[in-house]
């Protein structure tokens, strides 16, 4: 067997691990929205004068600009969605409620400010509004977390799940509204774990969990792809 067929078997085998398995199914899952938005920036993108003018005229540039902003302003939510689901369904468990409570846990250490700048006249006045999300922790710079936390949201849903640690219902009620009453114990403890992680990192000089992976991990892993060898 040659060097190149040892590093494919290899690669291989770590494709089918399970957890590299749940994330590449996640991400082809949301490649299907961004897909879809590269139509509309193929359309907006056509490099014909009498076009361009045509869609600046319209508007017609602005509303195709709306798929292809939800998608680049929204694929951590896609993502940590995909993998909640991925993870229940490898596990045998019901996917919508972990793809539900991986959200959940997501928002959960969303920082609710952001920094906003206001032009008055000459002058910006910058600051940071509060009671508010902004579009960059759930946008591609939250990627990453959104990858740990559907991994570990979906997977502690997933164990509460099978150790039946969940409200016993009636046989007489129908599944939908059982089913209902019994996520309500994991996902409060699992809420409570995120709500614990999220008041650790409000103690630390990252402040919040997206500025801890980012700043650590997601941004120098870029930068090393970016540089060229």
């Amino acid at each position: 067997m040659s060097n190149l067929d040892k590093i494919t078997e290899k690669i291989m085998k770590f494709a089918q691990l399970r957890y590299i398995k749940i994330i590449m199914n996640a991400f082809m899952s949301v490649a299907a929205f961004s897909i879809g938005a590269s139509l509309f920036s193929l359309l907006r993108s056509i490099p014909i004068p009498f076009w361009q003018t045509f869609l600046t005229n319209t508007g017609l540039t602005d509303i195709l600009n709306i798929p292809i902003t939800m998608v680049s302003n929204l694929y951590a939510i896609m993502i940590v969605i995909c993998v909640g689901y991925e993870v229940a369904q490898s596990f045998g468990a019901k996917p919508l409620p972990a793809a539900m409570i991986a959200f959940g846990s997501f928002m959960i250490l969303t920082p609710f400010n952001a920094n906003v700048a206001i032009q008055n006249g000459e002058e910006v006045v910058r600051g940071v509004a509060q009671n508010v999300i902004g579009l960059g922790p759930l946008g591609s710079q939250g990627i990453f977390l959104a990858m740990f936390t559907g991994l570990i949201a979906a997977r502690l849903y997933v164990f509460l799940i099978q150790k039946n640690i969940k409200l016993k219902m009636p046989a007489s009620l129908p599944p939908a509204v059982a089913g209902m009453f019994e996520t309500m114990i994991p996902a409060g403890l699992v809420f409570i774990v995120f709500i614990v992680i999220r008041l650790l990192f409000q103690a630390t000089p990252f402040g919040t969990a997206q500025a801890f992976i980012y700043g650590v991990l997601q941004a120098p892993l870029v930068g090393i792809g970016a540089t060229p060898v």
